[in-house]
């Protein structure tokens, strides 16, 4: 595992408490540190609390779907990545999950190995994405600092 993807701090959010179970277990013996939540509710509150690199969420939970709770944290919190691990096998609940800002989607039942590579990729894309923003903003101030200069010169 690269630097950009051990040791993640993931959050794991179903309704179902033995898929909580069984996914941190996956992602503990993965190398990663994992909290839970039941619901979009309680997920949010933990975002907000300590946001973690990597959201792993359902969609079919009591209350908000898991596809709010993808919307929120694509406008909320844009460092936080989300993996969808959910039974919906429906291309157009998947491609709606990926435009809300999902980095990917797991169908249940999954393999051991597919939520480690899956979630592998999304820390790498999550990273990807961070650098990206971090250039843009210093090309950014650097315009505005020569734009600045330029302004006093004339």
């Amino acid at each position: 595992m690269s630097a950009a993807t051990s040791g993640a701090r993931l959050l794991v959010v179903d309704d179902q408490a033995d898929v909580r179970a069984v996914l941190t277990r996956i992602l503990e013996a993965g190398g990663h540190t994992c909290r839970s939540a039941g619901s979009v509710a309680e997920a949010i509150a933990q975002v907000e609390a300590d946001a973690p690199e990597l959201v792993l969420c359902d969609i079919d939970m009591p209350g908000q779907s898991g596809l709010v709770l993808v919307e929120h944290l694509h406008r909320t919190a844009v460092d936080v990545a989300v993996l969808m691990v959910t039974a919906f096998d429906d291309p157009a609940v998947a491609d709606q999950a990926m435009d809300d800002g999902a980095y990917g989607y797991v169908i249940k039942p999954f393999e051991r190995n597919e939520i480690l590579i899956n979630v592998a990729g999304a820390l790498r894309r999550r990273a990807s994405a961070i650098a990206e923003r971090a250039i843009v903003g210093a090309l950014e101030q650097r315009v505005e600092a020569r734009t600045a200069d330029l302004h006093s010169t004339l």
